[in-house]
């Protein structure tokens, strides 16, 4: 028989909030694999080789917003030895005409860590700002001043992400009032480096090929050249694309890459496109992910043309409704992908990570058919970063939506251990069978149906409904005969039914 179902993936709406998706949790961590936090969430993560857990994030206290790092122990235990009981405090979201955030984290082979974001100062512009700890958590006084350092370009600016060299140079991206991007590379004691771009910065021209660059990530090749994942317009097709740069190691365009510099993907383009994140694979190969009217990864090859043998010429679109927040790649060249729903926060809602092959399939080996949820019962999640144990294990970060408190999450390394509730075929009842105008579903009560497909034998698709309440379907225009039913439920599954569509003459 003909093949009838391509994979479509699920939409990314969670349980009601009876229903718990908790499946593939690594129980040793936390609270049977989940550790939640008193308030606030989680922008970022980090492991150290020892494997006790650094996150870069939010607490939320007496209506201010704190701007924390903190540390856990491998169980998911919170490490009181960091920093001042356990917590380096950036500082707060308060009247102070010197606020200090900082969104970005990188961990230095010597266990000291840096931190990028930006400093509000009483002239209201944002400068960027970079720190440097020392692996128990205070400041480390040989960097900048006294730990510190503070770049004013003239507007507003940010870090966004920060590599490091062999040589131990850091490099860091940013953008400058939403129009322009920075590229900085700084020498180990925090002070910029002059024979990287125009005295350490490199800030685009008309070379680039680019309006309104926003840079997301920065990483580098094992020859010193630069990669960095952009959205912005490209001049060349007048519209938003996901857009990867290539710098020499010197901060000049490497014209070897796409023949400027600039590779972008006009199969992922538009006004409403955005770029959220970069992986940079040891071959030089480049993934891009992010979301325009569906969440996209795209990848370039090595010479920044689209790579025909991932996805659809080089593109994998997921599902329309949903936004990507972060990627990571893995050591043997899997992709896992975290998402929101689209229009989050909704009061039933639930984080997505998908799990693809190298080549842009979906890995149905992870979570179920390649997806992963986690939503503890009457508690909606949302999801921040992602990061990869050396073992594989696989840490989720993020919020629990309607207390705002921190949620941090391990997962066994393909996330299929102790899967529950997950209904079969027989628990999901379709009446009246044969049918004439309508057909009714009866459904556990911990379940929804979230998208129908009616199939005829040939494989042709009659109708598509996207409904988070589905219970009754009209079947009024088609015609006698057989018919499949394939039905997503609300925790990723794919269920098909037969249906016998028989009306009176």
């Amino acid at each position: 028989m003909k093949e009838l179902f391509i994979l479509l993936l699920a939409c990314l709406f969670s349980s009601t909030a009876d229903a718990q998706y908790l499946y593939g949790l690594d129980p040793t961590f936390g609270n049977n694999g989940i550790y939640e936090g008193d308030t606030g969430g989680v922008f970022k993560i980090a492991v150290q080789p020892d494997k006790k857990i650094i996150i870069v994030g939010q607490d939320i206290k007496n209506y201010a917003y704190n701007n924390v790092i903190k540390r856990f122990k491998e169980d998911g235990e919170f490490d009181s030895s960091f920093s001042n009981s356990g917590v380096f405090l950036v500082n707060t979201n308060t009247s102070s005409s010197n606020q200090k955030i900082v969104s970005s984290i990188y961990l230095q082979q010597d266990g000291k860590i840096i931190l990028g974001g930006w400093t509000a100062l009483v002239n209201g512009n944002s400068d960027l700002y970079l720190i440097r700890l020392k692996p128990n958590g205070t400041f480390d006084s040989s960097f900048g001043n006294n730990g510190e350092f503070v770049n004013d370009l003239g507007s507003d600016e940010g870090i966004t992400s920060i590599a490091v060299q062999p040589d131990n140079k850091i490099l860091i991206c940013g953008n400058i009032s939403n129009n322009y991007i920075v590229v900085i590379r700084y020498h180990p004691n925090g002070t910029l480096d002059s024979s990287f771009g125009n005295n350490g910065i490199v800030v685009p021209d008309s070379t680039w090929g680019l309006d309104y660059p926003n840079a997301n990530d920065i990483d580098l090749m094992s020859d010193g050249r630069i990669v960095l994942g952009i959205d912005g317009r490209v001049k060349a097709l007048s519209a938003y694309c996901f857009s990867a740069v290539r710098l020499l190691p010197n901060g000049s365009l490497d014209t070897s890459f796409n023949h400027t510099g600039l590779a972008y993907s006009s199969a992922i383009s538009g006004w409403l496109v955005y770029c959220k994140a970069m992986s940079l694979q040891p071959d030089g190969k480049v993934l891009l992910a992010g979301y325009d009217d569906s969440m996209a990864i795209i990848r370039f090859d090595s010479t920044g043309q689209p790579d025909s043998i991932f996805g659809k010429n080089g593109v994998v679109k997921l599902d329309p409704a949903g936004k990507v927040v972060d990627m990571l790649l893995q050591p043997d060249g899997r992709i896992v992908v975290a998402t929101n729903p689209d229009g989050f926060p909704y009061p039933d809602s639930c984080y997505t990570i998908y799990r693809l092959l190298p080549n842009g399939s979906i890995d149905s080996s992870f979570g179920v058919n390649g997806k992963l949820l986690t939503q503890p019962a009457t508690k909606p999640t949302m999801i921040g970063t992602l990061a990869l144990q050396p073992d594989g294990k696989l840490l989720a970060g993020g919020s629990f939506v309607q207390n705002s408190k921190l949620l941090l999450v391990r997962y066994t390394p393909d996330a299929t251990a102790s899967i529950t509730n997950l209904p079969t075929a027989n628990d999901i009842v379709l009446y009246p069978n044969p049918a004439t105008n309508y057909i009714y579903f009866d459904l556990p009560d911990n379940q929804r149906i979230r998208q129908l497909y009616i199939y005829s034998l040939d494989g042709k698709l009659h109708r598509t409904k996207y409904d988070a309440y589905l219970k009754r379907f009209s079947i009024e225009d088609l015609a006698n005969g057989v018919y499949y039913l394939k039905l997503t439920l609300a925790n990723n599954q794919q269920i098909i039914k037969k249906l016998l569509i028989q009306k009176n003459n």
